[in-house]
């Protein structure tokens, strides 16, 4: 999940994500069971816009402890660097994030507001 990686979820309330678009099964267990016994899996489908898997992307990275790949940003978004590095100013300079062999990584106290700054960084 946090990777970005494509992942299969079974059962009612389960998630499901492909790389391009996110589902998720009913949550009443007795409307799951009779839709599957009738043959239709009971999902709902959102397809992610080019700006959506770009902010997926900086929420779930800065998550880990390799962070924002700057360079991934660069090849997978077509986000430069200079656009990246401004926005992250802020931060870096508040001791929040910290630029680490070409990622963006949260320093200890940047953990606490993780959600926050990665909403700061969304595009």
């Amino acid at each position: 999940y946090w990777l970005g990686q494509s992942y299969l979820g079974l059962g009612p309330s389960a998630h499901s994500f492909n790389g391009n678009e996110r589902k998720w099964n009913v949550s009443n267990n007795r409307i799951y069971i009779e839709s599957i016994n009738k043959g239709i899996i009971p999902a709902e489908t959102e397809m992610l816009t080019p700006v959506q898997k770009l902010n997926e992307y900086i929420m779930t990275s800065l998550r880990t402890m390799e962070g924002i790949k700057i360079e991934k940003l660069n090849s997978a978004f077509n986000i430069t660097p200079q656009e990246m590095l401004s926005k992250a100013g802020r931060y870096t300079e508040s001791g929040l994030l910290k630029l680490e062999n070409n990622s963006l990584i949260l320093t200890r106290e940047g953990k606490l507001l993780a959600d926050g700054i990665a909403a700061g960084l969304f595009f």
